[in-house]
This record gives C-alpha cells, structure tokens and sequence, in this order.
C-alpha cells in the first residue's frame, strides 16, 4: 500500500510528465516552416564605395541577386547546397558564382571573404 507521500509524489510526476510532453509539442509547433533553410530571406552586403548588393534567397532553390549599378533589374539564379552545408549560388551554366556559409542567424560569408548581413 501506498503511503501518503508516495502517492503525492507520485501525482507529481504524472504532472511534471504531462508538462513536459505538452512544452516538447509546443516547442515543435512553435518552430518557423524556413528553419529547414536558415539562408531564406533577404540579404545585403556593403561594399567599401558604401553601395549594397542585394541577394534574396528563396526556398524553391533560387536566388535573385540585385547590383547597385541596376537596381531595377534582379539576377535569377539556382543554387544548391554542399556536404558541408555552404550555399553555393550557380550561373547559368552551372558553374560556381558564389559561395556561403553562415556563420550565425544574422550573418555569413562567401568565398571572397566578404560579410552578409540579413535584413529579411
């Protein structure tokens, strides 16, 4: 038989259980749809004349890129990703325009050893 305090702690457990199970579904359930891709959104690096390049990188495999010198016009490219987790932005014959990689939620860097900074 079960004494008094047992069944409390008991009863306690079955509670910090249940708490437990409900934050677990909850922290999974709060997690956006683009964690899958952390390099969707829009991105901007600054170049020493102060002008931004604009790259904005979609979940469907693509990215436009906007140079300053035409800020009209945006360059649509594929890219796809390596072993090791870099973005790798491809020109329309398939070679390598530009590589990424982050180096925290706000910002990465490519190939050049130039900065992007996330501004969407």
């Amino acid at each position: 038989m079960m004494t008094m305090n047992q069944k409390v702690r008991s009863v306690a457990a079955m509670i910090l259980l249940t708490l437990l199970v409900v934050g677990a579904i909850f922290t999974v359930a709060a997690i956006p749809a683009h964690a899958e891709n952390c390099y969707e959104g829009a991105w901007v690096m600054v170049m020493d004349d102060g002008s931004q390049i604009r790259m904005d990188i979609f979940n469907d495999g693509t990215v436009q890129i906007v140079y300053p010198d035409d800020p009209s016009t945006g360059y649509l490219h594929e890219y796809v990703f390596w072993d090791d987790g870099e973005l790798v932005v491809l020109d329309d014959g398939s070679a390598i325009l530009l590589a990424v990689a982050l180096y925290d939620w706000n910002t990465m860097a490519d190939t050049d050893g130039d900065f992007w900074y996330r501004v969407g």
